[in-house]
């Protein structure tokens, strides 16, 4: 089976690197939990795959594709990601957040096939009674869902999610981790979260990629490192 995500020899960080020699791959179906402390590289790691921060060496392949010759909107075809900074535009309502997974496919906005896209994330994440609320006024565990369900929109085969459970009630964190489990087993997905919840998602995960002085280790069972 090819691999969805392959790293090899990746250094990320900034401008020095924080995290080196990295070698790593996902499949289909995989829930991968990245785990490490504050400040380890976790999202510096889900941001350089995501092309926000760029490689300081090594390469990442998605479906065999470097994304270095991705042009962007390609690689909104392929790969999601779900960040904890929220949008500071109150003006935008939750139901437009959603469709903001939809930009890869702009000229198809308003065919069926996309809003039916939507319309399964927004029921997913269980936010059709605020969909037409705007940021102002809803929680930051409710703009967190939004967030879960804008990647979801995108309907990409990898998604990214840096710490998707930060500001969620427990029966909502499970409930989130039982989600992306069964998304990814039955629609093919490859998902990697980054958490310090390993209590909660520890049923779930497939594999651990585990951040520790400066080097990612794969994991098969949960690390004992807690916050």
């Amino acid at each position: 089976m090819k691999p969805v995500l392959n790293i090899v020899n990746l250094s990320i960080g900034q401008e020095t690197p924080i995290v080196e020699a990295i070698n790593a791959q996902a499949f289909k179906n995989d829930l991968i939990v990245l785990t490490g402390e504050n400040g380890s590289g976790k999202s510096t790691l889900l941001k350089t795959i995501a092309g926000i921060y760029k490689v300081l060496s090594g390469e990442i392949f998605i479906s065999g594709e470097s994304i270095s010759l991705l042009p962007q909107k390609k690689r909104a075809e392929k790969l999601a990601f779900a960040s904890t900074q929220r949008i500071r535009e109150d003006y935008i309502r939750i139901e437009d957040v959603v469709r903001f997974g939809q930009f890869p496919y702009l000229q198809l906005s308003e065919s069926e096939n996309n809003n039916n896209e939507v319309e399964k994330a927004i029921t997913l994440m269980g936010i059709d009674k605020i969909r037409n609320k705007y940021l102002n006024q809803v929680s930051d565990g409710e703009w967190q869902k939004a967030n879960i369900a804008r990647v979801l929109a995108q309907k990409t085969d990898l998604i990214l999610m840096d710490e998707p459970t930060a500001f969620l009630d427990y029966p909502s964190r499970m409930r989130l981790y039982r989600d992306l489990k069964e998304i990814c087993l039955t629609q093919n997905k490859t998902i990697i979260v980054s958490t310090h919840d390993i209590d909660s998602v520890k049923e779930f995960a497939s594999s651990y990629w585990h951040i520790d002085q400066g080097k990612l280790d794969i994991l098969q069972e949960s690390p004992t490192w807690r916050i």
